[in-house]
């Protein structure tokens, strides 16, 4: 459904209140925050720009020093944009400032580390979400949950608290006269809601629902009315209401319907400072374990000593790859900071293709179980809360900061190899799998070069292909069996005589001796590579 918004929109000035914290400023003249933007659209060079009345042109790649750039500010305000938002780039922007306040339009500068993307789907949450309130978004203070979950237990008539999609506590009301229970109390010391049986399908109600949902008293805990707080279709967390006495009627559902839109800036503007922290932080990380760019610079920003233990950890879903725009990836990097942070403290995590990398420090990493338990406690909750099949990989345990990359590297072999392996469990440290991974690239190299490759395994292979037989299987379930007969024969389904006399037909076709290790090692490989793994059924 799209939103509708005022002719007029939201302010800059009410729009900035919110996302300041995404590194958005005016850097046009303050005129500038009287004008209202309405909705955000990206610019495509290729492509006219169209009007659109108080329109926000999110503009990538436009630079300063471009003399097409100030043109691209001019036609903007021309077809009715409000502002043009661009990136610095380390350069001056004084060329755009002028062309915008010459043309009457808001010149917004955004902190390089924020992806384009993210910052759009950020303008137009705040934007229709503002719209949707009707009120300045400062008021109460943009940033102060705390107030606003006071301000909604004074109007709505009971405890509140104010949670994210993690489940994290982000503020509650501690109103005089106000009952809370057990499950609220733990909720509030944690920071977290407690893990109870009922709760999945408590949010799955409410984040299924656009109104106010109740919950009769569980064991030992009190009624609740709650309310999925939304920032357009973004599901940004919920507002819980205790209600002692099952008392709260129609106009409190009306106040905490109303309390929802106003809660949603407050999280954007939450969300759009963690969103920039973590970027910045992940991109010091990203340099370190790739030991590309200013890595002595990103060392000296995240406080990381030249020698100290460090290791790397690394986390990728079974079935596909993560972006970080996908909720789960945002829930999956809450929860893994949440582990690292309760067990060893966490210096940096980011994410590189599909795969989530964190960089650990300190002594305790001598001990490599401290690392294993940390990553099977992730793979598992990961299984519980986010219905997400991970597999975790852990590299080698190093001693200085110009070893990390190495380690890095290790780990993300380790992810590889879980995916090939499934029987080697979802958890590997690359110390445990170290023969495998030997193996693997093993593999990899005889698969990329023909010259490595047995003749006779082009010869069995090529007597597979053409008399429709199964020596490839064979040969590869035995020499998996470390030439057990009766565990080759289990493997694949057949009679140990069979299994026998298939063997034997295959020494006199091929001319193998099976006791030969420098024909059985090349043969081996090279048909491990072919069948992309073990052997199955040869039935």
């Amino acid at each position: 459904m799209t939103a509708v918004v005022s002719p007029r929109g939201v302010s800059i000035a009410d729009l900035l209140a919110v996302l300041e914290s995404a590194g958005l400023r005016l850097a046009s003249s303050d005129e500038g925050r009287k004008l209202g933007v309405t909705r955000a659209v990206l610019y495509d060079p290729c492509s006219a720009v169209d009007r659109l009345s108080g329109g926000v042109l999110v503009a990538p790649g436009l630079r300063s020093a471009d003399d097409a750039a100030r043109g691209v500010v001019a036609r903007a305000a021309g077809q009715g944009f409000g502002a043009v938002v661009v990136k610095a780039y380390g350069e001056a922007v004084t060329p755009l400032v002028r062309a915008a306040d010459a043309a009457g339009i808001a010149l917004l500068v955004v902190s390089d580390a924020i992806e384009w993307l993210h910052l759009h789907s950020l303008l137009n949450n705040a934007l229709v979400t503002a719209t949707h309130v009707g009120r300045s978004l400062s008021l109460p203070a943009v940033g102060d949950l705390f107030a606003l979950a006071g301000a909604t237990a004074a109007i709505v008539g009971g405890a509140t608290a104010i949670e994210d999609t993690s489940r994290r506590v982000l503020a509650y009301s501690h109103l005089p006269g106000q009952a809370i229970d057990e499950e609220r109390q733990r909720g509030i010391l944690g920071r977290r809601v407690p893990d109870l049986p009922y709760n999945d399908e408590q949010y799955r109600q409410v984040y299924a629902s656009r109104g106010v949902v109740r919950f009769a008293a569980p064991p030992l805990a009190l009624p609740r009315l709650a309310v999925a707080v939304r920032a357009g279709t973004d599901l940004l967390g919920s507002i819980w209401v205790i209600d002692p006495a099952g008392s709260l009627g129609a106009r409190a559902e009306e106040a905490l319907l109303a309390a929802a839109p106003v809660a949603a800036l407050h999280l954007l503007h939450a969300r759009s400072f963690e969103a920039l922290a973590r970027q910045q932080r992940g991109e010091f990380v990203r340099q370190i374990l790739e030991n590309a760019g200013r890595a002595d610079d990103a060392a000296d920003a995240l406080g990381l000593e030249t020698r100290r233990p460090y290791a790397v950890l690394a986390f990728a879903p079974v079935e596909f790859g993560l972006t970080e725009s996908t909720p789960t990836a945002g829930r999956l990097l809450d929860m893994v900071t949440l582990h690292c942070e309760a067990r060893i403290g966490h210096t940096g995590l980011v994410m590189i293709g599909g795969t989530l990398f964190v960089l650990v420090a300190g002594p305790h990493l001598g001990r490599p179980e401290v690392l294993t338990q940390l990553a099977t406690e992730v793979v598992t909750a990961a299984g519980t809360s986010l219905r997400l099949r991970l597999l975790a990989g852990i590299g080698p345990t190093v001693d200085d900061l110009a070893s990390v990359r190495g380690a890095h590297h290790e780990a993300a072999r380790v992810i590889a190899l879980l995916r090939q392996r499934p029987d080697l469990g979802p958890v590997a440290t690359a110390d445990r799998v170290s023969d495998q991974l030997v193996l693997a690239h093993l593999r990899a190299q005889l698969g990329s070069d023909p010259k490595l490759t047995s003749h006779r395994a082009w010869a069995v292979a090529a007597h597979d292909a053409t008399r429709g037989t199964n020596y490839s299987q064979v040969l590869l379930a035995y020499f998996d069996a470390v030439g057990d007969v009766g565990l080759t024969a289990k493997r694949l389904s057949l009679h140990p005589n069979t299994v026998r006399y298939r063997l034997r037909r295959a020494t006199e076709l091929f001319h193998l001796d099976l006791a030969d290790p420098e024909q059985v090692l090349p043969l081996w490989m090279a048909l491990t590579v072919r069948s992309g793994g073990t052997a199955e059924s040869a039935d």
